[in-house]
Order: C-alpha cells, then structure tokens, then sequence
C-alpha cells in the first residue's frame, strides 16, 4: 500500500506499508482460516474471536497510516501554496478558483482565487504548481477510498465479535440450565435448549465464513496493492481507486450474513 508519488515526495509512505504488505500475506498464508484445524465449538469462538482481534488491530493501524498520509500530502501541499497568493476561508460561488485546499482528516478548508494570486509570479510557474498540487490531490482520493476499504473492515470485524460475546454468553447460560436437565426432562424446554445450541453453532460458522470472505477481499486488495505499485500517473491511481471499490462493493453485496 505504497501511498506516495516518487515524483517530489520520494517513497516514505511505501516503505511503511510495504512492511505491512509482507506481513499480512505472510499472515494470510500461514494461518489463513481455511487451513485451520477442526475445533469444538468452544475452541471455535476463541479462535475466531483472536482472529478478529488482531484484524481490527491491523485495519486500525492501517486506518491510522493512511490519515498520516493524508497529513503529510496536505502539507505539501500547503508549502506549494504558501506564496501563490491570498487564501480566503469563505468560499465565494462564480467567484473564479484557483485552488481549494481540503484537509479530510483535520476538516481544514481555504480558498485560492484567481484575483488573488501573486501578479509578481510568472503564469508558467503558477501553472505547474496547480498541476502538481492537483496530483496530489489525486493522490489524497487514493489513500481517502484505501481508508474506506479499512474502515469497512473495522466496523463487520466489531460486529462480528458482539455476536461472538452472545453466543458466549448464551452457551454459558444453555450449560448452566443444563444441569437441571433431569428436573425439567418433561418440559418443551429441553427441546428448545437443544435448538439453542444448533443456533449458537449456526452463528459461529457464519461468522468463520464471513472472516473468510473478507480475507479473500484483503488478499485481492494486496494483489492490487503489487500490482499498481509506485503509480506514475493519475490514470493509474483512479484504475488503483476504482479498482479498491469494487472490493469494498464486494464486501458489502457479499457478504455471507447478509445476503441480497
């Protein structure tokens, strides 16, 4: 998940994502859910639930990753502009723009209108600097839609490990009452213990076939990931951007708990 143009920034963000990179296919290929051994159903619940502990870990790190990157670009972006001309903080509609710098992880917003530019800076100078900062602007779309894909991920892992805690809780319940299975052996009731523990097993094999498919989704992003490694232009990026939201399309239309 290189997130840097070797254009003026070089490759400081591919180094840290490139680490990660290696370690996540290391990860998904040596303990990838469908080589897993056969477990109880208790062992199953413990297993999955370190599983996707340590993935919301990752995505959260990555999450985290991505808006310093996002920081770093911005910031470049504003020393590309510091002499440009005024900035405004209003935005004025018909009003002709030369830039609008936007921060989406500190919300910060200003504006650069044509009037406002240096009358002492050449047109040609102006130019390619709104030409570069346009790039990164591009750039900051990329690593907005790589967020989103993390995001995405955090927020059905966290789902995900609530229904674990309800199974949890419901199996401790189902042994306890259990114990009183000689006493109430007559009562509709054992029948229904049983079909609580069908249920509870149900859950938990979709919620292993659900990690499963988003750590297909993760597998087909770090393919991408090689693929569109150190992009060159902007056609690239948005074909590299285009192509993570049709993961992410994936990951929702997909997914095992919640059909169409």
């Amino acid at each position: 998940m290189e997130i840097f143009l070797g254009f003026i920034l070089g490759t400081i963000a591919s180094i840290a994502i490139g680490v990660w990179v290696t370690k996540k296919q290391t990860s998904l290929q040596e303990e990838s859910i469908l080589d897993a051994p056969t477990f109880s159903e208790e062992e199953e619940t413990v297993f999955l639930e370190k599983k996707l502990r340590d993935a919301i870990y990752d995505c959260e790190r990555n999450v985290s990753t991505c808006k310093s990157q996002i920081n770093t670009i911005c910031n470049d972006q504003l020393d590309l502009l510091q002499d440009v001309g005024k900035k405004s903080y209003v935005e004025v509609k018909n009003k002709a723009l030369f830039f609008e710098y936007y921060n989406p992880t500190t919300l910060d917003r200003h504006f650069y209108y044509q009037r406002d530019l240096s009358k002492t800076m050449a047109l040609d100078v102006l130019a390619n600097t709104k030409k570069i900062i346009q790039k990164y602007k591009t750039r900051i779309s990329l690593i907005i839609t790589q967020q989103e894909l993390f995001e995405k991920l955090i927020t059905s892992h966290k789902e995900n490990l609530d229904r674990i805690f309800g199974v949890k809780n419901q199996n401790t319940q189902v042994k306890k009452v259990s114990l009183h299975k000689s006493k109430l052996a007559k009562l509709e009731g054992e029948n229904k213990l049983e079909e609580q523990a069908i249920y509870n097993e149900l859950i938990v094999n979709d919620i292993r076939g659900e990690l499963e498919h988003q750590e297909e989704c993760l597998r087909q992003y770090i393919e991408l990931n090689q693929q569109y490694e150190n992009p060159f232009d902007q056609d690239v990026e948005k074909k590299f951007k285009h192509q993570i939201k049709i993961i992410i399309s994936q990951l929702e239309k997909d997914d095992p708990i919640n059909p169409q």
